[in-house]
């Protein structure tokens, strides 16, 4: 019984998959900057499913510091109407940046450490077109992620707070979509 069950729910995702299979497949470059899936120039491509990837990625360097932002995004269609969409996302992010932090057990003597975050979520987004439908128009959207996880790079030889965190994020973008 427990196994027909987990057919049939899989059976019935599929299912769901295709019978959004006459929607146009289009692209979308722009810009995002999110908590959880990085945060720079993006590029979308939505598939002629209920499916989209997105990759998002900058950085900024200045001399001997760095800051950068890279994600993944899946997003699947919940509602496409002509003009607006609702969809889930299942996020990723490889965030970094340099900070100026104590040495271990020396209250005076700082230094300076390159610091990786990585990043996962699940959350939910709406996208709305300035026009008549989301293909050929510029959309402005939000995500929300009611929970992520943010893993952080160990440091031994400082006093550097690397301790995971579980916490609440968000992200905003707007596109072009061809």
């Amino acid at each position: 019984m427990k196994y027909s069950i987990t057919l049939f729910a899989i059976l019935m995702f599929f299912v769901s998959m295709n019978l959004d299979a006459t929607e146009l497949r289009y692209q979308s470059l722009g810009m995002s900057v999110s908590s959880y899936s990085g945060s720079g120039l993006s590029y979308r491509y939505h598939f002629q499913s209920q499916w989209a990837v997105q990759l998002t990625g900058g950085a900024i360097i200045s001399g001997d510091e760095k800051n950068f932002a890279t994600g993944l995004e899946f997003q699947r269609d919940l509602s496409s109407i002509k003009d607006k969409r609702l969809f889930l996302i299942f996020a990723s992010g490889w965030y970094g940046d340099t900070q100026e932090v104590l040495k271990k057990g020396n209250l005076y003597e700082t230094t300076k450490i390159d610091v990786s975050y990585y990043k996962l979520s699940v959350g939910f987004g709406g996208e709305l077109a300035f026009g008549s439908s989301l293909v050929q128009n510029i959309t402005l959207g939000i995500a929300i992620y009611p929970i992520g996880i943010s893993i952080k790079e160990k440091h031994s030889f400082t006093d550097y707070d690397n301790t995971d965190e579980v916490n609440f994020g968000a992200s905003l973008f707007t596109h072009f979509n061809f």
